[in-house]
């Protein structure tokens, strides 16, 4: 870890004590294109960070799943966290409070310029707090955790009588985009995962290779289902696309290696067969045997990259930038119904795994924070979403994984 000296710790550790505090949640996949934005809403020249490595050590702010900034803002000495545990959760946590608290790093942590300073994967995330905005991959209205009552607890609307003047219905900030992806080990003859394979995978948790190429010499070939938790939108984005239903249950399977859950890219994974995902919780959510899963993309793509043994390998869906990551690393990228992916296909409605990325925070957010939610909302908005942008896209669509149509 790398340590600032002299009166520039002494700077950044009084800043960090003295500002207001923005603490920020949710989408894992958005991750990249958020984290530049805060950097982007700081006063020139005055943001420092730092961020969390990943256990495979190649963690960078827009892959990191937590970071802490501090800086001014408008001339106002300001700190930022962030944890991204997942859109659902970052719903959850948002629009539940203050049942619920999502940890960050630590007052008084040690920031340096851009590139930052980058800290060990096992980096205490101490700050147990209520988070004040949410990056979402979907609509509340698709969420478990939808205004109203659920298991005991009360969620309220977000932003139901407070928006950022200048978003879209629905806080929109922007697109977010998918790919189905498998692992190391996929044969070359596997190229593309339509709709209807993909409600058979992920529902069984597992078929034969031949469903995908129709060729009876791949019917000793096993493909199996791997994925996120309920936790993540990109996981909700799949399941309304591929028509089960964003809260649909599932059965996937975990990738092991060297007897754990695989979360380091590049090796060789055990079995087959692989372990069923055991039951568990989110936030107090319980989940039943087969229905959990990954609870960060990044560990996701980098547990997909490794090959598998015997003729099997796993399918999964990741955001661009995880896909990314696990495509780098070996994995394979798999058109959806016979479409290749690209920033043109998405905006002119031939490619449909996207959805709408949108950030959320409750009516009774203090000003003091609504000003930088509506700050970072805006330059997410106008400037550092991926594209296509909201305004260059060619379609839209009024619900996750509903009908895409045209607007012009």
């Amino acid at each position: 870890m790398k340590y600032l000296t002299g009166g520039l710790l002494t700077l950044a550790l009084v800043s960090a004590v003295h500002a207001d505090t923005t603490r920020i949640t949710g989408s894992t996949a958005f991750r990249g294109a958020s984290s530049t934005a805060i950097t982007n809403i700081f006063d020139a020249g005055t943001v420092q960070y730092a961020y969390i490595d990943n256990s495979s050590g190649n963690a960078t702010l827009t892959t990191s799943s937590a970071a802490y900034f501090t800086g001014t803002v408008n001339g106002v000495a300001t700190t930022i966290k962030t944890h991204w545990t997942g859109s659902e959760g970052g719903i959850q946590t948002v629009a539940g409070a203050p049942a619920f608290t999502v940890t960050y790093l630590p007052d008084g942590t040690t920031v340096l310029p851009p590139p930052g300073n980058k800290l060990p994967a096992n980096t205490a995330l101490s700050d147990a707090s209520v988070p004040d905005v949410a990056l979402s991959d979907v609509f509340q209205a698709s969420s478990k955790f939808k205004a109203g009552t659920f298991q005991g607890k009360t969620y309220q609307a977000l932003n139901q009588s407070t928006t950022t003047a200048g978003l879209p219905a629905g806080q929109i900030v922007g697109v977010v985009q998918f790919k189905f992806v498998a692992s190391n080990s996929a044969p070359a003859s596997l190229t593309n995962i339509t709709s209807q394979n993909a409600r058979d995978l992920f529902s069984t948790g597992k078929m034969a290779l031949s469903m995908y190429t129709g060729n009876n010499a791949d019917e000793g070939f096993t493909i199996y289902a791997t994925g996120r938790d309920f936790d993540s939108g990109t996981r909700l984005t799949a399941l309304a696309e591929i028509g089960l239903g964003p809260q649909a249950t599932v059965k996937q399977y975990q990738p092991k290696k060297g007897g754990v859950l695989a979360t380091t890219c590049c090796g060789t994974l055990d079995g087959p067969p692989f372990t069923i995902w055991p039951a568990g919780s989110v936030n107090g959510v319980p989940w039943k045997i087969g229905n959990g899963g990954y609870n960060s993309g990044g560990d996701l793509a980098n547990g997909l990259a490794n090959a598998t043994n015997g003729n099997t390998c796993f399918i999964t869906y990741l955001g661009l930038g995880d896909a990314t990551t696990a495509i780098g690393n070996g994995a394979h990228e798999l058109h959806f119904n016979g479409i290749t992916y690209s920033q043109t296909a998405v905006q002119e409605g031939q490619y449909t795994f996207w959805g709408y990325e949108h950030l959320y925070y409750r009516d009774s957010t203090p000003s003091s924070i609504k000003t930088i939610a509506d700050k970072l909302a805006l330059q997410i908005f106008n400037t550092d979403a991926p594209a296509p942008h909201y305004n260059d896209m060619r379609v839209n669509r009024t619900i996750d994984g509903g009908t895409v149509t045209q607007v012009f």
